[in-house]
Order: structure tokens, then sequence, then C-alpha cells
């Protein structure tokens, strides 16, 4: 895979004080912002992400972020992880920044769009940094859904990501992170597929009725 831990570091680095993304057109800009809207106003969601042969299940719905994945079933809110992997069972205080380096340490795959979503940074304004040149290069039919290709340039980014037409949610991604000359360094791709969205989404608690070890005992 990227290695998603890399991959959320660059992406999240606070960028340098560049002159603001430049659309192609108002076409462009108007799909881009109906995204970014669309993500700002995301409530609750069951998606599942696929990448590299491995598939993963997220819900998140009232500040609560469920997950499962190879290696691991998981859950946090009120800054709690409860992390249910081969080892038994267990729970701890923390940020949401930190769980991707506990499912990493469990041998489960991290992701970096849940984390982002209940962290409510817009997955658009991280994948559209300053500075960067934005197109729309077409429109096709994904999975019987019609969406919008938006290719993205930057200094050490190239993105092309599908915006789903009816809920302007994020299909498909694709994104190559360069050198200063721009030769590849790593690479990424994912699906996503999305329902539920902004509907009553109940989530149970990983492990109920079980003891959970503190996870500052997972080693």
């Amino acid at each position: 895979m990227l290695t998603s831990i890399a991959y959320l570091a660059l992406l999240q680095a606070k960028p340098q004080k560049l002159a603001p993304a430049v659309f192609a057109d108002a076409s462009t800009r108007r799909i881009v912002n109906f995204s970014r809207s669309a993500y700002s106003k995301l409530k609750s969601a069951k998606f599942v992400i696929n990448s590299n042969g491995a598939k993963k299940t997220y819900v998140y719905s009232n500040g609560k972020l469920y997950g499962h994945q190879s290696g691991a079933e998981w859950q946090w809110s009120a800054k709690k992880l409860r992390l249910l992997c081969s080892k038994g069972l267990f729970s701890g205080n923390m940020g949401i920044y930190n769980v991707n380096a506990w499912l990493a340490k469990v041998g489960a795959d991290p992701e970096t769009l849940p984390i982002q979503i209940i962290a409510k940074k817009n997955p658009i304004d991280i994948l559209i940094p300053p500075g960067s040149r934005v197109r729309r290069s077409g429109t096709m039919a994904l999975n019987g859904t019609a969406v919008d290709v938006i290719e993205v340039k930057s200094s050490r980014l190239r993105v092309t990501m599908a915006i789903r037409q009816d809920n302007r949610l994020i299909a498909d991604l694709n994104a190559s992170n360069v050198d200063k000359d721009g030769s590849v360094l790593f690479r990424s791709s994912r699906s996503i597929s999305w329902s539920n969205v902004n509907r009553p989404i109940s989530i149970q608690t990983v492990g109920a009725g079980k003891s959970a070890k503190s996870i500052r005992t997972l080693k």
C-alpha cells in the first residue's frame, strides 16, 4: 500500500503561503465547491474503502467513528479508542490523530479519510492545496453512478478524483507524490462507496459488555 501515515503527513503538513488554487474554468470550481460543501455538511454515513484488494468498512455518526478492517475492529468517540484485535480488547483515551498509529501497530492498514472526516478536516481542502492547478477532465459512469473527473496538480502532488454527481462525495481517488524533479515517490489508489449519507445510523459498541485492557499495555 501507499504508506498511509506518510501520505497523511504530506497532505496535512502546514502549507506554505502560496497563491490560491487556480481553476481551469467556472464549471470546475463549481464542482469542487459542491464537493467541499457536501463534506462540510456530512453528519453521518456508511462507507467502504477498497485499496490493493483490501476492503475496509466505516460508519460515521454523531461524533462517533467505527472501523472494521483486516486486523482490527475499532470505535472512537469522546476521545476514547476501543480496539479489538488478535491480542484482545483494549481501550484508552486519545485524540483522533493518534488512532492510526495504534491501528498500524496491530497490523491493521490505516486510512486517512475516516480520520479527516471525524476531525472536520475537509478532504477537498487537503487534496487541493494552495498553488495547485485544477481542471475537469470529463464525466463518466463509475459503477453505475455519474461522476466528474477532477485533476489536481501541485509542486509535489498529483491527484485524480472522481466526484459523484448525486451526493458530491469522492468515489475514486488516485494520488502520486513527486519530488522536486517530478519523479514519483509513491502512489495511492482508492475506491470509495457511500450509503446512508446524512441518515440516522446507530453504532454498536465494540466488544460491548466485555472488559477492556488498557491500550497502553498493548505491545
